[in-house]
Order: structure tokens, then sequence, then C-alpha cells
């Protein structure tokens, strides 16, 4: 039984794209957010075990997320805080 043919075209990557001269890496990303504009999304189970969802988030991120989640209707509560910076943070 003869081997099938294969095909002679090698797939090859495209070349990298070239940057302009005066690009800034720093300028395409969003501006950074202060420590106290940035909120941690929090979860209790039916255990008392607390756990971080998702954090550095906007206000209206985390409350999003918050409504995402209990409208799912698990046992679990949801609930979303300003962040504390780690220097500042307690053991739970």
């Amino acid at each position: 039984m003869p081997w099938p043919r294969l095909s002679s075209r090698v797939p090859v990557a495209p070349p990298p794209r070239r940057l302009p001269a005066t690009y800034n890496p720093a300028m395409s990303l969003p501006a950074a957010r202060q420590p106290s504009e940035l909120w941690t999304v929090w979860r209790i189970d039916d255990n008392a075990n607390v756990f971080v969802v998702r954090e550095h988030l906007t206000e209206e991120e985390a409350e999003r997320v918050v409504a995402d989640f209990t409208a799912r209707g698990h046992k679990q509560t949801y609930w979303a805080e300003r962040d504390v910076p780690r220097d500042r943070r307690e053991v739970r």
C-alpha cells in the first residue's frame, strides 16, 4: 500500500510585525488604577469558607460580578469590597 502523498507546502509563520521607532508600550495600556479605586469580589460558602472570586476590578465590574453569581442561585453569598493594600491586610 503506498504512503499518502503529503503536500509540499510547509506552513510558515508570518514575519514579526515591526513596530515604529516611536512605539511606547505604556501608551497602549490603560491608565493605572489607584489602589483606592480597586475592588475585590468575595464568596462565603455554607461551611463559612471565604474565598476571593475576582480582584482588581472597578466598582461597577465588581457589582456586575456579584449580580451574575448571585443570580445563579447557589447557596454561597457574594459581596464586593474595596481593595486593601497588601501591607495593611488582616489575615482572615
